[in-house]
């Protein structure tokens, strides 16, 4: 059997964030002048944020689909799903379901789930509720594949829903990976320390397709500068050393870079130019 490898990345839903702690230390008039809506050009390619009057801007939640001759995988799950009837200023309600619909693709042929981060943003998607209100899995045929390191994260868990997932999921089909492990031939997951000591990225290295899914050590094509690293980070110092190392290994061997949180640009690459180095976006969805 040959290789076979198609992925969509797909915004399901929006979360919204501070902007100063967006961009952690970098002063408030540079980050408005070079990264919020304008009208003139920017070193990241076009990617415009609008700021709203309480200071907060809007970031797309976005989730990876692979598909391979033997599995059909998730990678995050995006934000909570409507089905409960609960709304938050923190974030948009997922409608990864019904994008999945739109695939032809149903809860049950999602074979493995990855998850680069146990936040409500990228396990949100994890828990469905049926018509009796009760939660469930939502890909109750899937392998849950997860960084685990042995340590919880500072910040504590922000709504009883998470812990609900995170219940959920410890009773379904989960790996704890503590090491790089091929999730399936050709897709890696890799635990970083950054921006928790709980975060993964996600490699595809299968026929042609190079790729790493960056999710929150870059979440957007802002962090690709190394000094902006946001102030919900854990570990700062540890983001700054595996950020540097992944941009570093992206732009040497050619892979394309995708963001996990990402508005307008979500993915591309990182070129050599007359300049020096340069973001090349690319079209994804």
């Amino acid at each position: 059997m040959g290789i076979e490898t198609s992925w969509k990345l797909f915004e399901v839903g929006k979360t919204r964030r501070d902007a100063g702690a967006l961009f952690g230390e970098e002063p408030r008039n540079q980050w408005l002048d070079n990264y919020i809506t304008m009208g003139k050009e920017n070193p990241t390619e076009m990617e415009k944020l609008s700021l709203t009057r309480s200071n907060h801007v809007m970031l797309s939640s976005n989730v990876l689909l692979i598909q391979t001759e033997a599995d059909t995988i998730l990678v995050d799950t995006g934000t909570p799903p409507f089905s409960d009837g609960f709304i938050s200023e923190e974030w948009t309600n997922s409608k990864l379901r019904s994008i999945l619909r739109q695939q032809k693709i149903l809860p049950t042929d999602i074979t493995k789930v990855i998850l680069t981060s146990l936040d409500m943003d990228h396990a949100g998607g994890m828990v469905h509720y049926d018509r009796s209100g009760k939660p469930v899995l939502a890909f109750n045929q899937a392998t849950t594949y997860y960084h685990q390191n042995g340590c919880n994260r500072v910040r504590p868990r922000s709504v009883e829903r998470a812990n609900v997932a995170i219940e959920l999921m410890e009773e379904g089909l989960t790996e704890a990976v503590t090491e790089t492990t091929e999730i399936s031939p050709g897709v890696f997951l890799h635990p970083v320390l950054g921006p928790s000591g709980n975060g993964a990225v996600v490699e595809i290295s299968r026929g042609a397709d190079r790729i790493y899914y960056l999710a929150d050590l870059c979440p957007t094509v802002f962090h690709l500068h190394n000094e902006i690293i946001s102030s919900f980070d854990d570990t700062p110092e540890a983001t700054y050393t595996e950020k540097d190392r992944w941009l570093r290994a992206a732009h040497a061997d050619g892979y394309l870079v995708m963001f996990g949180h990402g508005v307008h640009v979500k993915a591309g690459y990182i070129e050599d130019s007359k300049q020096g180095l340069r973001f090349k976006p690319v079209e994804v969805t």
